[in-house]
């Protein structure tokens, strides 16, 4: 049978599989400043080593590549698209590293690297399942593309984002290959993506000679703001229905990074906190923002002397997909066949590429089913368990297997 097969040949592949992730984690791709374009070459070599050479480049500039590739059975119709990014968050810290940060280092079963979880492993994955399903001559009725996005750790401007509304890109069904793991691999499929709302809150002070604050009454823009963001934490009530998939609500962080002052000897007259908030089903920018500024009031009829106001940067509304859609489903049964077990249907609480599939392209996408624990995406020491990448494989190659049957 094609299904015996299939797995059979991932598990002959496995070597192959582990050494083309390493390969993809040894070519940088940190994103800011953003260049994917070597990432890109990489897979489109390894595709055409498969077998599958129908293949569109797609960029709004050229070191930004977006990559689609096709495996076109008796139709084009359906299509299933299997998505995942290729750039990656910056090193950063890279004296906490235990490994180089780009050395793809296998410890104890698990490899080491940036990009390991979020998402070069799950980028193999996808790429050699599609090659496993040319191999063993799967009879597909429909298409499966593989769509390899730049840019979506800083904005999708040139990735998710721009492909969908400027390019059209569409399909009948996909799944984004984020690592979908919080307490253990692959223990939630997700059908809700939670949105954002990023905005600063700002303080005005007095700039001055600081040894003058106390006999002329200067005001300090950072105490007022660590003020502000203190009771922020507390305080600041957002307005939302519960969502059964998203027992933990919306998130807030108040202060995701800080600006403010000039150097010793001078009274800052200015602090910025840069404000996080990941909102659920319900919620919007708008009645975010409505939200603060309702917190802000309360706070300036307290204190006349708070200048203090909130500016909107941006942000997106959440998605969600019917846990009924065929997709789903698949996936479902074809993780059972894999792992021995059904995973939790939740959310998954950053966003990813689903959030512009499903609201702009109004296609069903699973936000996020992919190998790898979401805790070690974007710090030190990211990594992913060798054998996930094996697993992924088979998901995904079965998944496409059974929607395409």
């Amino acid at each position: 049978m094609v299904k015996e097969q299939l797995l059979e040949t991932i598990d002959e592949w496995r070597e192959d599989i582990i050494r083309f992730t390493q390969e993809l984690v040894r070519t940088p791709s940190e994103n800011p400043p953003g260049d994917e374009s070597k990432v890109a070459e990489l897979c489109i070599k390894k595709l055409n080593e498969l077998g599958i050479d129908e293949i569109e480049i797609i960029a709004k500039e050229e070191h930004r590549p977006n990559v689609l590739a096709y495996l076109t059975g008796s139709a084009k119709k359906p299509t299933l698209m299997l998505s995942g990014h290729l750039d990656t968050k910056p090193v950063g810290l890279r004296d906490e590293w235990i490994t180089d940060p780009l050395g793809a280092e296998i410890i104890n079963g698990e490899m080491y690297g940036r990009g390991t979880a979020d998402m070069k492993g799950a980028v193999a994955s996808m790429i050699m399942a599609a090659g496993a399903l040319k191999e063993v001559g799967a009879e597909l009725n429909g298409r499966l593309m593989l769509a390899l996005t730049a840019d979506e750790e800083a904005g999708t401007h040139y990735g998710a984002d721009w492909l969908v509304k400027e390019k059209g890109l569409r399909a009948d069904a996909g799944i984004v290959t984020e690592p979908s793991g919080i307490d253990e691999c692959w223990d939630y499929l997700t059908v809700v993506v939670r949105g954002g709302v990023y905005f600063d809150i700002i303080v005005e002070g007095t700039q001055m000679h600081s040894s003058l604050t106390d006999l002329k009454g200067g005001i300090n823009a950072c105490m007022k703001l660590s003020e502000v963001l203190s009771r922020m934490k507390s305080e600041l009530k957002l307005t939302y229905k519960p969502h059964p998939y998203c027992p933990q609500g919306p998130t807030m962080n108040g202060a995701v990074f800080l600006k403010g002052g000039i150097y010793y000897g001078v009274c800052p007259g200015e602090a910025i906190a840069g404000c996080d908030i990941r909102i659920i089903p319900g919620m919007s920018p708008e009645s975010v923002m409505a939200d603060v500024e309702r917190f802000l009031d309360k706070l300036r009829r307290e204190d006349p002397k708070l200048k203090v106001r909130a500016e909107y940067r941006f942000g997106s509304i959440a998605a969600e997909i019917s846990p009924d859609e065929p997709i789903v489903q698949v996936t479902l049964k074809a993780t059972e066949e894999v792992l021995g077990r059904k995973p939790k249907l939740g959310c998954f609480p950053g966003g990813t590429d689903a959030l512009h599939m499903i609201n702009v392209g109004k296609f069903p996408v699973i936000p996020a089913f992919g190998p790898g624990l979401l805790y070690f995406c974007h710090g030190p020491n990211e990594r992913i368990p060798v054998e996930d990448l094996i697993r992924a494989t088979k998901i995904y190659a079965l998944t496409t297997l059974y929607y395409l049957k």
